[in-house]
C-alpha cells in the first residue's frame, strides 16, 4: 500500500487538501499520515482527522519527520508566508519523494514557491501543482513556471459545494432569513472572502 504524508498550516491551504485527505482515508487505498500546526490543527480536529502536531517548523525537524515516515508522496497546501508546507515539499524534493500541492488561491505565486533570493527561485515548487483552471496555468507560465508541473484540475474545496444546497430546506432558509431580519421576498447577496 502506498504511503502518503499530508502537511498543512494555514486554513486556506488546509481546506484545499482536506477533501483529498478525507477521500484517501475513506477509500483505504493508501496509508495516510497528516502533519499540522497552526489553524490546520483546528480544521483537522473538527473533521476528525488524526494528525501529528509539528512542534518545530525548522527544516531539520521536518526533514527528520519525512525520513521517519518515508512516504511515497507528500501532499501539501501552500502559502506566501513561511509555513511547514514549504519545508515538507523541500524535504520531499531533496529525498526524491514525489510532491503534490494544491493552490488554494490564485495569487502570490513566487512568494508561495520561491525563497527570498534569485538562487531560491522555485525552491519550494512541488513536482506537480493542482491549480484552479487554464487561466491560472497561463498566468503562471507567463511568470516563468513550467507548464508540465501545472495541473488545471480545479479547487478540491469546491467539490462538495453542490451538496450544501440539498442541506438548505425551506424551513432552514426561513429560519436563517428570520435570524437576519430578511423577508422571504427580499433578494439576498452574499459576499465571501478570506481574511488576510
Amino acid at each position: 500500500m502506498k504511503k502518503i504524508l499530508a502537511a498543512s498550516e494555514h486554513s486556506g491551504s488546509t481546506n484545499a487538501i482536506l477533501g483529498i485527505i478525507q477521500r484517501l482515508i475513506n477509500d483505504k487505498k493508501a496509508e495516510i499520515a497528516v502533519a499540522a500546526c497552526g489553524p490546520a490543527e483546528d480544521i483537522f480536529s473538527k473533521s476528525d482527522i488524526s494528525f501529528k502536531k509539528v512542534e518545530d517548523k525548522s527544516f531539520p525537524y521536518i526533514d527528520s519527520f519525512v525520513r521517519e515516515y518515508d512516504p511515497d508522496l507528500i501532499l501539501t497546501g501552500n502559502a506566501p508566508e513561511e509555513v511547514i508546507d514549504k519545508q515538507f515539499s523541500l524535504s520531499g524534493k531533496q529525498r526524491g519523494i514525489a510532491t503534490l500541492s494544491v493552490l488554494d488561491f490564485p495569487a502570490y505565486y513566487h512568494e508561495r514557491f520561491s525563497g527570498a533570493t534569485l538562487e531560491d527561485r522555485f525552491k519550494f515548487m512541488p513536482d506537480h501543482l493542482v491549480v484552479l483552471n487554464e487561466a491560472v496555468v497561463k498566468e503562471m507560465i507567463a511568470q516563468g513556471f513550467r507548464s508540465d508541473k501545472l495541473l488545471p484540475y480545479g479547487q478540491p474545496y469546491f467539490d462538495d459545494i453542490s451538496s450544501f444546497r440539498s442541506q438548505w430546506t425551506n424551513d432552514k432558509i426561513q429560519e436563517t432569513r428570520s435570524v437576519y431580519g430578511i423577508s422571504m421576498n427580499e433578494r439576498v447577496l452574499v459576499f465571501l472572502s478570506q481574511p488576510k
